[in-house]
């Protein structure tokens, strides 16, 4: 379902200036809070230089501007997704480029893949435009019981896989969470990856969002419980972090302001922005800055800056590894996974799932071409992916966005999880589409 928006001169200026003001509130920071060293006593990589802080805000501003103008007749899931980007990951990777003295050229290639990936993400020209159906507000009975029974499932099964693998051990130790990561990287049997990341990434907090949107109780619980499960399983902190987007989708929906959301985005990242102020000087701590600001805008960059650099010097994956069911045909150029090779290189083995997504992805299989080549790829599953989550609500299509944009600054869209965790969703969709046997196929679930 797409709304159109008409946004005039003043309107647009509000944007770039929210822009603005995030982007110095994060630089400030970075470098007042970051800690000075990270795992082991290892560097964060901060290496600002004040010399290249003029040049990259004028990039930021022009390309901005760009982004605004393209965004500014779109209201549906492909302009949350890129509004979502232009904050997770435009703003903080033009930041690198003096935070972590990156060079010139990994400025412009960045810069280059974002205008590339909005255009064809906003483009008036579609990948699979086919509509499939129409949004119904009516749910039905059916299907509305067909669905609690699979998110019960879904939810029980992380449950008994969480209990399985650990007994259900939740533990919040920051140092203690790599260990698990670490212990749980390739042990899962394929039914084990589906429950995990489609399931427990996905499907639980879909499940969360339809429960609490439908007032039930009992279905509310046992997703809470599942979603708690499923970070016992590999201490991912971002399972967490969606339980959040959760529930202020289903404040903002109670509030009627869900078809405002690319308005509301910005006064949200400002708002997230200025609380890890009030957490350093009045509080004393930066609990809040560890959490969400160092999580989820500086380390995907400083990450995407670290591939950068290893992939300018080593042969590129082209394609022969760490992409989804690639891997099974052993044609790797490298005798282990990317992710090993820049946990040895940079982090002495201690980080062992230094992920990133967007650029280095592009970077690390196809080297600068690959900024050309991958915003298209990505653009075709997204677009493929986003046709058939149109069929469902609009808060369903915002958490959608939300949490893709989320997975997308940390893991390559061409990967084994991303595909598992989202791809999945279409032929769920499709039964659901074939059970609801409408001849307009219309869907009247998760509404």
């Amino acid at each position: 379902m797409d709304l159109t928006i008409k946004v005039d001169a003043k309107e647009n200026n509000r944007f770039l200036l929210a822009g603005l003001i995030i982007k110095i509130l994060y630089d400030f920071e970075v470098i007042t809070m970051l800690p000075a060293t990270y795992l082991g006593g290892m560097s964060h990589g901060l290496d600002f230089n004040h010399n290249k802080v003029i040049a990259s805000y004028l990039i930021f501003l022009f390309v901005s501007e760009y982004t605004f103008v393209k965004l500014k007749e779109r209201n549906d899931i492909n302009s949350m997704l890129v509004t979502a980007l232009y904050y997770l990951y435009f703003l903080p990777i033009n930041s690198a480029y003096y935070i972590n003295n990156t060079s010139t050229l990994f400025l412009i290639l960045t810069t280059i893949f974002w205008i590339i990936f909005v255009l064809l993400m906003l483009s008036e020209f579609r990948f699979n435009n086919k509509e499939l159906g129409k949004v119904n507000y009516e749910l039905s009975k059916k299907n509305d019981k067909m669905l609690i029974l699979f998110c019960l499932f879904i939810s029980l099964s992380c449950i008994v896989y969480a209990y399985k693998f650990n007994g259900f051990n939740v533990s919040f130790n920051f140092s203690e969470l790599y260990q698990i990561r670490q212990e749980y990287a390739g042990t899962s049997s394929i039914f084990e990856s589906i429950i995990f990341n489609f399931g427990g990434s996905l499907m639980i907090s879909i499940t969360m969002l339809y429960s609490i949107m439908h007032k039930k109780i009992a279905l509310t619980v046992v997703s809470i419980i599942a979603q708690i499960a499923t970070f016992t399983i590999a201490g991912e902190k971002s399972q967490f972090m969606i339980m959040f987007v959760v529930i202020v989708i289903c404040v903002i929906s109670a509030l009627g302001l869900i078809n405002r959301i690319n308005k509301l985005m910005p006064i949200g990242i400002i708002l997230l922005m200025i609380m890890p102020l009030i957490d350093h000087y009045i509080f004393k701590r930066d609990i809040i800055f560890y959490i969400f600001i160092r999580r989820l805008f500086y380390i995907p960059s400083w990450m995407m800056a670290i591939y950068y650099d290893y992939f300018s010097s080593h042969k590129l994956l082209m394609w022969t590894q760490d992409v989804f069911l690639v891997d099974r045909l052993g044609i790797g150029r490298y005798d282990t996974s990317v992710l090993n090779i820049i946990n040895r290189t940079y982090f002495h083995g201690l980080m062992p799932s230094p992920n990133a997504g967007m650029f280095a992805e592009a970077y690390m299989h196809w080297g600068i071409l690959g900024v050309f080549l991958y915003p298209i790829v990505m653009a075709v599953i997204l677009n493929w992916l986003f046709k058939y989550v149109k069929c469902y609500s609009r808060e369903l299509q915002v958490f959608v966005a939300l949490d893709v944009s989320l997975s997308m600054i940390s893991i390559p869209v061409t990967s084994g999880i991303f595909c598992v965790t989202y791809l999945l969703f279409i032929p769920f969709t499709m039964i659901l589409l074939r059970l609801e046997g409408t001849d307009n196929n219309e869907l009247n679930v998760f509404t």
